[in-house]
């Protein structure tokens, strides 16, 4: 049961509903992960997303826990046939041998699901290797320095994995938004300094994900400076014009009088 816990723990992501979308934000200095996984049609929640027929089996295990030739698996805790979308998301969430700390879940009128949302500094990215999804859909994960020095290449091997195992999977839209200069990529589309691969059942098998980012970020500009500046501008224009229209009511007067 624990082998299959946490197999289960790295694709809570990935198994329910047509489409998943994963939003990475790397901003400066600091990386941004946040996901949700909702079901809306309540009909789905009881209906099985998770298949244990391929689970190893211990033969040598107490018999009595043997069930229509069936008996459980290697740590001797008898295997159930399948996870409902509910199991699975209390088993995330609730259970506390699987529960995975930062998960979240949500339950409200036509919303089950999970969420979640991390935020880790730029230079320990390697952390991202550990995240939901990335480490079970992929064999190969690496973050490595590019060849000039000036940045890291974020790449993924060419099969996603998740798509053999769960048939329920139609689209995975990874989005990956960044301030940080991309020197090259291999993304489906740019929208924004937002960068998004669109990973189906046609193009799985060889559909990596390359990105180069360089340590160079562009700067936005600082409207906040603009108008502390230019408040500062009229508040000096102010007291110039305040002083000259003193300076000059005070010479009409001096004129007046000689």
């Amino acid at each position: 049961m624990k082998k299959k816990i946490l197999f289960l723990m790295a694709i809570i992501f990935l198994l329910t509903g047509c489409n998943v979308e994963y939003n990475i934000e790397i901003q400066d200095d600091q990386i941004k992960v946040n996901g949700e996984l909702l079901e809306t049609d309540e009909l789905k929640w009881n209906q099985p997303v998770v298949e244990n027929t391929h689970e190893e089996i211990d033969f040598n295990m107490d018999p009595n826990l043997c069930s229509d030739g069936t008996c459980g698996i290697l740590d001797g805790e008898p295997d159930t046939s399948s996870l409902t979308f509910r199991e699975l998301v209390d088993l995330k969430t609730i259970d506390p041998d699987a529960k995975i700390e930062g998960l979240e879940k949500v339950s409200d009128i036509g919303k089950l699901g999970i969420s979640t949302k991390k935020t880790i500094s730029y230079e320990s990215r390697n952390s991202l290797k550990k995240m939901p999804g990335i480490q079970t859909c992929y064999k190969n994960f690496s973050i490595v320095e590019n060849e000039n020095k000036d940045g890291v290449i974020l790449s993924t091997s060419n099969k996603n994995l998740c798509f053999d195992t769960y048939d329920i999977l139609e689209e995975i839209k990874i989005r990956l938004k960044t301030n940080h200069e991309v020197e090259n990529h291999n993304a489906d589309e740019v929208v924004d300094g937002e960068y998004i691969w669109k990973i189906n059942k046609n193009n799985y098998n060889n559909k990596s994900i390359q990105i180069n980012l360089l340590n160079k970020t562009h700067k936005k500009f600082d409207f906040r400076l603009l108008i502390l500046l230019g408040s500062a501008i009229l508040v000096i224009v102010g007291i110039v014009g305040i002083i000259v229209m003193s300076v000059y009511i005070k010479s009409r007067k001096v004129n007046s009088i000689q």
